[in-house]
């Protein structure tokens, strides 16, 4: 039985070298299992195999979606692509058996991996090999150099929030450092004397406040401002105002005679 084995290099990677061996009869989807866990690179990402020849012309795309590509059966559709990119021929990676696409000694492919960061792969076949059992292939043989791990770039808006938060932090550690001890003991001692927030911090049912308002009745109205405002300033819409409800007693009465100078004794 015969095994392919094929060398993949990076231009942008120095010092990348993977060698993966794979049955004819295998798939790109095993291919690509193999190549991310030692690459490694996520298999959450998009990875794209295409068929090159000998100058590394894309010919023919492999993978799950298509990317450069079109379907037969919509070739009068628009595929919405870059006017640059090319419409080639396309077979999902799962189909996809190496034997079909393997024309030459020195059969060409190129990688494309789309992620947070892209990623461009040469994959030459470089030996055709006998085995025989195929139960541990594909395999990956040969692995030299490392992706360098990028680092995380962090916006400058998000830096300059997160310096001023940091900044305020220390203000308000450096604020408590300088108040005295005997400064707290005194304004907590106040605080508790108080009879709303001693109850809080005991536990306690908080006690009614004595100065929440009340709505006066039209009774009150009447007895402050006179029996003509009762109806009309009362806040209760229903409640009415009976002049009966009221003696002359309960009120001033402004109109009354001003008997005030009965002593005065008028000799003229």
């Amino acid at each position: 039985m015969h095994i392919y084995r094929f060398r993949i290099t990076s231009d942008s990677i120095e010092d990348f070298v993977r060698e993966i061996d794979i049955s004819p009869n295998q798939t790109f989807e095993d291919f690509q299992r193999v190549f991310l866990q030692a690459a490694p690179l996520s298999a959450e990402e998009k990875t794209y195999f295409y068929k090159a020849n000998a100058r590394w012309v894309k010919q023919y795309e492999i993978a799950e979606q298509p990317l450069l590509s079109i379907s037969k059966e919509k070739e009068g559709d628009d595929v919405r692509l870059e006017e640059h990119r090319l419409k080639i021929p396309y077979t999902h990676i799962s189909l996809a058996r190496f034997r079909d696409f393997v024309d030459d000694p020195h059969q060409k492919f190129i990688i494309e991996y789309r992620g947070p960061d892209i990623y461009l792969f040469f994959m030459e076949m470089v030996k055709i090999l006998e085995t025989d059992s195929l139960a541990n292939y594909p395999k990956c043989v040969t692995q030299k150099g490392e992706i360098p791990v990028k680092p995380i770039i962090i916006p400058e808006e998000i830096q300059e929030k997160t310096r001023k938060q940091r900044e305020e932090r220390l203000t308000i550690t450096s604020l408590n450092d300088d108040i005295p001890e005997e400064m707290i003991e005194e304004q907590m001692k106040e605080l508790m004397e108080d009879e709303v927030f001693g109850a809080i911090m005991s536990g306690k049912e908080v006690p009614p406040s004595s100065n929440i308002s009340r709505k006066m009745t039209a009774r009150e109205i009447a007895e402050e401002f006179g029996p003509e405002f009762a109806d009309m300033m009362s806040t209760d819409a229903d409640e009415k105002f009976d002049d009966e409800d009221i003696t002359d007693e309960d009120i001033d009465d402004e109109f009354a005679d001003d008997k005030s100078g009965e002593d005065f004794d008028d000799d003229f």
